[in-house]
């Protein structure tokens, strides 16, 4: 089948479009290209079942739902839907959606509800933030959101933590050790010059 591999170069050329080739289900060696259009498929909305299409095939017929993978990409998936008693992979395809960064860039004053608002999410986790605990752990948050700590000032259990105040000297704080989950605060800041670590879904 090594006349395929100039159409795959060929389809890989053209933007937007993604070259799929997969194995026959038989367990033979022919393969099939097609070129697919990404940008034109939706994004999943289900979850997404990893191990292939045959991975529907051991759904019962309650089970069958949620979206797996369809080709070699990773990146396109087929709905798992009942067909009499079996599940079959026969549904609508989808993308993988983007990853989302759940971790949100400080910005002075802007409450968690608000930047989580602004950003495309619906609220914030409190049982995340209160997870920030530690030096190692709010400086990795907060390059997870696009923040680089130049230096830890230590642990608070106020309002707006964990945060940072934008100084060189102390900047980054996390929250302090055996803080519960409920005491973190979603709608308040403490002081309006602090910039408070948002975890948003």
């Amino acid at each position: 089948m090594s006349f395929l591999r100039p159409l795959i170069l060929a389809f890989a050329a053209v933007p937007c479009l993604e070259a799929i080739v997969w194995n026959g289900k038989d367990g033979s060696d022919s393969n099939v290209v097609a070129a697919i259009d990404l940008s034109s498929i939706p994004d999943c909305t289900d979850d997404l079942i990893a191990g292939g299409e045959a991975q529907c095939d051991s759904l019962s017929k309650d089970e069958c739902k949620g979206y797996t993978q369809w080709d070699d990409s990773g990146k396109l998936f087929i709905q798992c839907k009942p067909s009499g008693e079996n599940c079959l992979a026969e549904g609508p395809q989808c993308k993988k959606p983007p990853k989302k960064n759940h971790w949100i860039k400080p910005k002075a004053g802007v409450v968690c509800t608000q930047a989580c608002k602004d950003n495309g999410f619906t609220k914030c986790n409190k049982k995340e933030m209160a997870k920030i605990d530690s030096k190692e752990k709010v400086k990795k948050a907060m390059k997870e959101a696009g923040y680089s700590c130049r230096s830890v000032g230590g642990h608070r259990n106020y309002a707006g933590i964990p945060f940072t105040t934008f100084r060189s000297g102390d900047e980054c704080y996390y929250v302090t050790p055996g803080t519960q989950a409920s005491s973190i605060s979603c709608d308040q800041n403490k002081y309006s010059g602090h910039g408070p670590l948002c975890y948003c879904e």
